[in-house]
């Protein structure tokens, strides 16, 4: 057995026991999680017991259902209990849009390496057939395989998540809110402030200025702070 394989088979089966603690923490069954993806309850089977793995978007719309955070199925810590989130709708075309992008992207990713798909075929043991049809979208990519490929691309599999659909806003507001509860408490009560909201706002504007302009609004906070300064001196 090949390495690669070696590697496709050990995150297969690490990412099976990942699902199965998401969907112990979460209280649901196994039928709940096949319905909510919208497969058969045997292929789910499968992804627990780490004979095959799901595609990334299958693994996307696993962890809508679940709330869990997508980064998790690439730790190695135990979730504790979480409230599920509402199933999404659609998923058969989700299915198919999502594959197209992702191997729309892979193709990009190829295309900028000068890489051909035989190249890529040794690179990561997978056939060139396999490959072809990846990329063409014609089939989902068992997310294993994709960390090959991603890899052998030298690109994170993370550039490959949803970043505009509903599994992207959602992903992004649970980072959001990831990042401010990591805040020292008190950023958390400035910002939780209504009052506080214009100098957020402020904060906001500046971070878009380019260098130029800072140096300049920079200058003139200065210049006001010395004028105030020499008014309370005269007074």
């Amino acid at each position: 057995m090949s390495t690669s394989l070696k590697i496709v088979n050990i995150r297969t089966r690490k990412l099976g026991l990942l699902m199965y603690d998401a969907r112990i923490a979460a209280g649901k069954s196994q039928e709940a999680c096949a319905e909510a993806m919208q497969i058969p309850l045997e292929d789910y089977q499968a992804f627990e017991t780490g004979q095959s793995a799901p595609s990334l978007p299958q693994l996307e719309a696993f962890s809508y259902f679940l709330n869990v955070p997508l980064q998790h199925f690439w730790g190695t810590t135990p979730l504790s209990q979480r409230t599920s989130a509402d199933t999404l709708t659609g998923l058969e075309a989700r299915y198919t849009s999502r594959n197209l992008e992702i191997s729309a992207a892979l193709q990009a990713a190829r295309a900028k390496t000068g890489l051909s798909l035989s190249d890529l075929a040794l690179k990561t043991d997978l056939d060139e057939q396999t490959l072809f049809q990846y990329e063409e979208g014609i089939e989902g990519i068992p997310v294993p395989q994709l960390d090959l490929i991603t890899e052998a691309l030298g690109i994170p599999t993370e550039a490959l998540f949803d970043q505009t659909g509903e599994v992207g806003r959602w992903r992004t507001e649970r980072d959001a809110v990831g990042r401010f509860l990591q805040l020292p408490m008190e950023l958390q009560w400035f910002i939780a402030d209504p009052e506080n909201q214009p100098y957020l706002e402020f904060a906001r504007r500046i971070q878009g200025m380019d260098l130029d302009r800072l140096q300049a609004l920079a200058r003139a906070l200065l210049d006001l702070t010395g004028a105030q300064e020499r008014e309370s001196h005269e007074h």
